[in-house]
């Protein structure tokens, strides 16, 4: 089970890194098309509107190319086109419309990347937080508590690697359930530590089901 676990995680690591590797040559797509923008805007003799590109391409590769920071400089970027339409420059309208475009598929690809970070951190945690269930399980089955052991146990062996929303939302409700029947026994401290492992999985499992849901608009 363990020897699956960490190939589980392996795959996950590797969507994070393709994500990761994404988003950087969208970055870079993008520089060297403002770039290029940037010396025709010069040769038209568009001086001022070349610094603005030139400005951008250096913040970017500055490092500082967030999606948000991305968004922004495509909004600047048409705005941008927008002047030099107005101004009869429309062939080099055309073309700060295309880094415009570029910029904007970096900030979604960028979204994505992150969106794969946050959804590896949900899965790492939920599967401690089923970790943190079997143990309280254990500690029961020794103090002589077979059947809230066996419950509790059920709910997490049906829990997959690669965990789900669906899942995780199925041991909260089961695990609300255990946490009532300590609480009735008299076990005040396992019930403690049990209903705080099932709070944490079911916030994860809020945050998880918003990753999906965001995973779908950026597609």
């Amino acid at each position: 089970d363990e020897l699956a676990v960490a190939a589980q995680e392996v795959q996950e690591r590797k969507v994070v890194l393709k994500g990761d590797q994404a988003a950087l040559e969208a970055v870079q797509d993008v520089l060297v098309v403002s770039g290029e923008l940037c010396a025709a805007l010069e040769a038209a003799g568009l001086v001022s509107d070349a610094k603005v590109v030139h400005e951008l391409e250096q913040v970017l590769a500055g490092g500082e190319a967030s999606p948000e920071a991305l968004e922004k400089a495509a909004a600047q970027i048409s705005e941008l086109a927008e002047e030099l339409q107005q101004k009869g420059h429309g062939p080099m309208a055309v073309e700060v419309g295309k880094l415009e475009a570029k910029l904007r598929t970096a900030a979604n690809v960028g979204m994505e990347a992150e969106n794969e970070h946050e959804e590896k951190k949900n899965k790492d945690e939920a599967r401690a937080a089923i970790e943190g269930m079997q143990e309280v399980a254990a500690a029961l089955r020794e103090s002589g508590d077979e059947e809230l052991a066996d419950e509790i146990d059920l709910l997490v062996t049906a829990v997959h690697n690669d965990v789900s929303v669906e899942e995780m939302e199925c041991v909260v409700a089961g695990g609300k359930k255990a946490v009532a029947k300590l609480e009735a026994l008299g076990r005040p401290k396992e019930a403690e530590a049990l209903g705080d492992l099932v709070t944490k999985l079911d916030e994860l499992a809020v945050a998880a089901q918003e990753v999906q849901e965001r995973k779908v608009v950026l597609k």
